[in-house]
């Protein structure tokens, strides 16, 4: 039954199927209930998680994590070409494209 389910999840990825929506706030469509789940959050006035440096909220624990990283100087993740060093994986992602060539664009 959960194999099912994940199943008909994914397969809306693939036909662009967005049941779920949050029509008493941003009028968004999600594929997943999880992800409204956390974008209903995002309107929330006072965000669950809060930085205990600055006071900023978040709606995720995972983003406030990443945003604390700005406060204590800590920087994971590495380029392994150039050195460069990047508070959150997605930001090395990002900067990995400025070593690849585009070729005949």
């Amino acid at each position: 039954m959960f194999f099912c389910l994940n199943l008909k999840q994914h397969l809306r990825t693939h036909e662009s199927e967005k049941p779920y929506s949050s029509k008493k706030t941003c009028g968004k469509h999600f594929g997943y209930k999880q992800i409204l789940k956390f974008q209903m959050v995002t309107h929330l006035e006072k965000k669950p998680y809060c930085c205990t440096k600055c006071g900023k909220g978040f709606s995720q624990k995972v983003i406030l994590l990443c945003h604390s990283r700005t406060h204590t100087g800590e920087q994971p993740a590495s380029c392994k070409v150039c050195g460069k060093s990047f508070y959150h994986k997605h930001y090395l992602t990002r900067h990995m494209k400025s070593h690849t060539k585009v070729v005949g664009v």
